[in-house]
């Protein structure tokens, strides 16, 4: 590189540390802060805009809810950045920045001496280690001062909106997986139509069932007795005639008729009666009993 053309680099970059140096030490100017402000009002402008747009699209189906909140979190960002900017250039200068901006400036002195004055393999390696030197203590200071930043950034606001959304999107996926198990037991769970007694199950634990194949048997608690009455004497009963079940051990238990087929059973050659006894506790299922109808006609 020519002389006149290093020498000029090094002291245009000279006068950029010199004028960072002296901004932090006076403040911002009118212009800093009017830029600052139009640049958070404009975030929020944004904003508004694009809540409109997306309320639109997505009316209209043109847009989908992600792809509108994905847009809305992206202006909120912009908002957070702008905010933070300003909030930047509005505080009081840190030692730390303070330190930086210094060390830029002695860097800056030094490769400008540096190239001014033509010297010696030895003197030029000398400031050169004074420059890496200097360039050493300018990372470290900027390096402290990003650390302090951040930290500051994070006490005065711990959560960004990326974060928000993050947490959101891992509590919807909690309650999906949730909704699946809560889906997946009811589909494991068998609800007998009625009450009663199992009494066959002729299925066992890992085994493939169908929708049409049978896994238990349901004694019902409420017990029927079906009798057949002849078609020579289907005429003499009617539903709710009394009647009276004795039960093998000779104990009688009152009963109705509730049921009547219109039809006549051909394997039995009566008509099939349904009877329904008031007081079930001596019956058993399968137990044979006999059925005596009141020939009066009598209901109860």
């Amino acid at each position: 590189m020519e002389l006149p053309k290093a020498i000029a680099q090094a002291e245009a970059r000279l006068d950029g540390d010199r004028a960072a140096l002296r901004k932090l030490v006076n403040g911002p100017t009118q212009y800093d802060l009017a830029s600052a402000r139009l640049a958070v009002n404009e975030a929020k402008d944004k904003l508004y805009v694009d809540q409109t747009y997306y309320d639109y699209q997505v009316s209209k189906q043109q847009a989908s809810d992600p792809q509108k909140q994905a847009g809305l979190i992206a202006d909120k960002l912009a908002i957070d950045q702008a905010i933070n900017a300003l909030a930047r250039i509005t505080a009081p200068a840190r030692d730390e920045d303070l330190a930086v901006a210094q060390a830029a400036v002695s860097a800056g002195q030094q490769t400008v001496a540096l190239a001014r004055q033509p010297y010696r393999p030895e003197e030029i390696a000398q400031f050169e280690q004074a420059v890496v030197a200097s360039q050493g203590q300018l990372d470290q200071a900027q390096h402290q001062a990003d650390a302090s930043a951040l930290s500051a950034a994070r006490t005065a606001r711990p959560f960004t909106v990326y974060d928000v959304a993050e947490a959101r999107a891992t509590v919807d996926h909690a309650q999906a997986t949730l909704r699946g198990a809560q889906n997946a037991r009811l589909d494991a769970t068998v609800t007998a139509p009625a009450s009663g007694t199992i009494r066959d199950l002729p299925i066992i634990v890992g085994l493939l069932v169908g929708r049409s194949d049978p896994i238990a048997t349901l004694i019902s608690d409420d017990l029927q007795i079906v009798i057949n009455v002849e078609e020579t004497q289907i005429g003499k009963v009617r539903e709710g005639q009394a009647v009276t079940v004795t039960t093998p051990t000779g104990s009688e238990v009152p009963g109705e008729i509730f049921q009547i087929a219109l039809a006549l059973d051909p394997k039995t050659g009566g008509f099939p009666v349904k009877v329904r006894p008031f007081n079930a506790s001596g019956l058993r299922l399968g137990m044979s009993v006999k059925v005596a109808v009141d020939s009066s006609g009598a209901s109860r």
